[in-house]
C-alpha cells in the first residue's frame, strides 16, 4: 500500500515538472496544456490512508518538495497543500469513493488550490495578473489535470485486479 502512494506521489511530482517545459503549447488558441499532478495525486491517494496524520504528513512533506523543487517560495505550498489536504478529507468524508465523485473532488481541489495561491501572491504582490487570465488558466489546470486523474485512477482500477492492494474507502 505505501509504495502505490509513494510511485502515485514520486510519479506526479516528477510529471509536474517535465511537462510544465511544454506550457507554451496550446490546445486551442486560448488553453495551454497546464499540469497539477503533484495535487491531483493528492486527491488519488487519500482512499489509501486509514488515519489522517499520516495523510497530512504526507501532504506537507510533498508541499515542501513542491516548493523547493519548482515555486522558491519556501512553506508556501508546504502550508497550501496541507490545507488542500484537508479539503480533500472533508469531501471524501461526504462523498463515496467512486470515479465521478473523485473527478469532482479533483476539480474541487484544483480550483481551492489555484484560488488560494492567486489570492496570496496578488495580496502579497508577488506576482499581478488580471482575472481574465487567471480563469482561462484555471480552465487549462482542470482539463489537463482531470484527465490525468481518468488515466491514473483506471490504471490503479486494472492493478488492483492484478495486484494485492486495496483503498480504506
Amino acid at each position: 500500500m505505501i509504495k502505490v502512494r509513494l510511485i502515485i506521489l514520486g510519479l506526479s511530482f516528477y510529471l509536474d515538472g517535465l511537462l510544465s517545459i511544454y506550457q507554451s503549447y496550446s490546445l486551442f488558441s486560448f488553453l495551454s496544456f497546464l499540469p497539477l499532478f503533484t495535487i491531483t495525486s493528492l486527491v488519488l491517494i487519500f482512499p489509501y490512508f486509514t488515519k489522517q496524520k499520516p495523510y497530512l504528513k504526507y501532504c506537507f512533506i510533498l508541499g515542501l518538495f513542491y516548493d523547493v523543487a519548482y515555486t522558491n517560495t519556501l512553506l508556501l505550498n508546504a502550508v497550501v497543500f496541507t490545507l488542500i489536504g484537508i479539503l480533500i478529507k472533508c469531501l471524501y468524508f461526504y462523498l463515496n469513493n467512486n470515479f465521478l465523485n473523485g473527478i469532482l473532488i479533483n476539480i474541487i481541489t484544483i480550483i481551492s488550490y489555484e484560488t488560494i495561491l492567486y489570492l496570496i501572491l496578488t495580496i502579497v504582490q508577488y506576482l499581478s495578473f488580471n482575472l481574465n487570465t487567471f480563469i482561462l488558466m484555471l480552465i487549462s489546470f482542470i482539463i489537463t489535470n482531470t484527465i490525468y486523474y481518468a488515466i491514473i485512477y483506471l490504471t490503479l482500477i486494472l492493478l488492483r485486479r492484478i495486484l494485492p492492494f486495496k483503498s480504506s474507502i
